[in-house]
C-alpha cells in the first residue's frame, strides 16, 4: 500500500496548481515580432536623439554618448529577438520531453492499479496466463508431430489446472492428430510396399512386410503382408507355368525361352525339378533354330546379321559344341561384316 501510494504521488506531479505556459510556435513568433518591432522603434528614436547628441562638445563625449544610446535603444529588442529564436529552436525538444513524460505517467498509473490487486487476483491473473503459454506449448508439439511430448503437456495441465474441458479437448486433438499421422506414414509404407510387389522383387517385400508389420502393430491394415507376398508369388510362378506350356504346345521357341529364364529367377531347384524335361527340350530348339539362322545367314553372305547371331548364340550357350565353333569363326565373321559396311 506504501508503494502504491508513492506512485500516486509521483502520477500527482504533472498536474500543479498553476500550470507553466507552454512553449507553443505562436509564442515564439510572438517574441521574435515584438523584438524585431522593438529594434525598429529604438533605431528611430536613435536617430532622432542623435540631433542631441552632436551638441556635445568634444567628439570623445558625442562617441561615448551614441554607444550607450545605441545600447539602451536595442538591447531590449535584442533580447526579445534572442528569447523568440531560442524558443523556437528548443519547440520540439520541448514537445518530445512532454511526451516521454506522459508516457512514463502512465506506465506508473498502470503499476499502481496492479499494486492494487489482491494476492488471490494476481494468483488468477498469472495463473491465466501460465495456461494459456501451456496451450500454445502442447499446440506447437502438434504441429512438430512430437505426439507423447504433447500428451506430457496434457499431464501437466490437468495436474496444475484440474480443467476437465480443456484436458480433455487437448488430449482429444493429440490423439486424432497422431492417428492422422499414423494412417499417412501406413500409406506411404503400403505403397512401397505394393511397388516391391509389382515388380516381383519377392524378398525385398517380404522384409518390408515385416518391417511394416513391427512398426504398425496396432493396424489391422497391415496384418498378414508377410502371407501375401508368399501368395503373390506363387500365383506368379502358377501364370509363369502357364505361359510356358503354352509356347511349348504352339512350338513357340523364343517365348518358351524368356518364359524359362524369368521363371528361373524365382524357383528353388527342387521347385524347378517338374521343369527340367521342358526346358531341355525348348534350349535344344532354341540353339537348333540359332544355328539354322547363322547357317542362312552366311549362306547369304549377311555377316552382320550372322554376327549378331554368333554373339547370341555364345551368350546362351555358352558350354555347347555350337559356341566353341562360333567363337573360331567370330572374329572372321566380324572382319567381313566390317568390309561389308565398308562397301569393299
Amino acid at each position: 500500500m506504501a508503494n502504491r501510494q508513492g506512485i500516486e504521488r509521483i502520477t500527482r506531479m504533472d498536474t500543479p496548481e498553476k500550470k507553466p505556459r507552454k512553449c507553443t510556435w505562436s509564442n515564439a513568433r510572438a517574441m521574435t515580432v515584438n523584438g524585431v518591432v522593438v529594434i525598429l522603434v529604438a533605431s528611430a528614436v536613435f536617430f532622432g536623439l542623435s540631433a542631441l547628441v552632436d551638441g556635445l562638445p568634444t567628439l570623445a563625449m558625442r562617441s561615448r554618448a551614441r554607444t550607450l544610446l545605441m545600447v539602451a535603444c536595442c538591447l531590449p529588442g535584442g533580447i526579445f529577438l534572442l528569447m523568440g529564436v531560442i524558443r523556437w529552436a528548443l519547440r520540439p525538444h520541448h514537445e518530445s520531453l512532454l511526451e516521454q513524460q506522459r508516457s512514463i505517467i502512465a506506465a506508473l498509473h498502470q503499476i499502481s492499479e496492479y499494486l492494487s490487486l489482491s494476492e488471490s487476483a494476481k494468483q488468477i491473473m498469472f495463473r491465466e496466463s501460465d495456461r494459456k503459454a501451456l496451450a500454445e506449448a502442447i499446440e506447437t508439439q502438434i504441429r512438430q508431430k512430437n505426439f507423447g511430448a504433447a500428451l506430457n503437456l496434457v499431464q501437466q495441465m490437468a495436474e496444475a489446472f484440474g480443467s476437465e474441458a480443456d484436458t480433455e479437448h487437448f488430449r482429444t486433438q493429440v490423439i486424432n492428430a497422431r492417428a492422422e499421422q499414423t494412417e499417412q506414414d501406413i500409406d506411404r509404407a503400403l505403397a512401397a510396399f505394393e511397388e516391391l510387389l509389382s515388380r516381383h522383387e519377392w524378398n525385398d517385400a517380404t522384409r518390408k512386410a515385416n518391417g511394416i508389420e513391427r512398426q504398425f502393430p496396432q493396424s489391422q491394415r497391415v496384418e498378414g503382408l508377410v502371407q501375401r507376398v508368399h501368395e503373390t508369388r506363387e500365383q506368379y510362378i502358377q501364370h509363369l507355368e502357364r505361359r510356358l506350356l503354352d509356347a511349348k504346345n504352339r512350338e513357340d521357341v523364343e517365348t518358351a525361352d524368356l518364359v524359362l529364364k524369368e521363371l528361373d529367377k524365382y524357383l528353388t531347384e527342387k521347385e524347378a525339378e517338374p521343369f527340367k524335361e521342358a526346358a531341355i527340350e525348348i534350349r535344344t530348339k532354341k540353339l537348333k533354330n540359332l544355328t539354322d539362322a547363322l547357317r542362312m545367314s552366311v549362306e547369304g553372305h549377311e555377316w552382320g546379321e550372322a554376327v549378331l547371331v554368333g554373339e547370341e548364340i555364345i551368350a546362351n550357350f555358352s558350354k555347347s559344341k555350337a559356341a566353341k565353333d562360333v567363337r573360331s569363326m567370330l572374329d572372321m565373321l566380324r572382319q567381313r561384316a566390317n568390309e561389308q559396311s565398308a562397301g569393299v
